[in-house]
């Protein structure tokens, strides 16, 4: 908190990431076994599909923090700051690239 407080203070470049794309239930899957599309499939093979959207889902999430970073970097952020939220609370997180307090 010191550190985002002493970021505004002094207008450094900040970048904010999309909450909607580093939100915990982006990766949540629920799969209707009676839909005809699982209908047929066993129990193993449901959960191995539900494993594999979840995998992906995160996948996603990483890759575009990981994008964020890139591009934010070009654009000579400071600081990548973004909010996930997990079931009833929020976690807001601050990714410093360099180990050197804000200038």
């Amino acid at each position: 908190m010191e550190r985002m407080r002493d970021a505004v203070k002094t207008n450094q470049n900040i970048c904010y990431l999309h909450p909607q794309r580093t939100y915990a239930g982006r990766y949540r899957v629920e799969i209707d076994p009676t839909s005809e599309e699982y209908r047929k499939k066993s129990k193993k093979e449901i959960k191995a599909i539900t494993q594999k959207l979840i995998k992906d889902a995160k996948l996603e999430m990483s890759v575009y923090i990981a994008r964020a970073m890139r591009r934010f970097a070009t654009e000579e952020k400071n600081c990548v700051m973004a909010v996930h939220h997990i079931a009833d609370h929020y976690i807001c997180f601050m990714i410093y690239p360099a180990d050197e307090p804000p200038r």
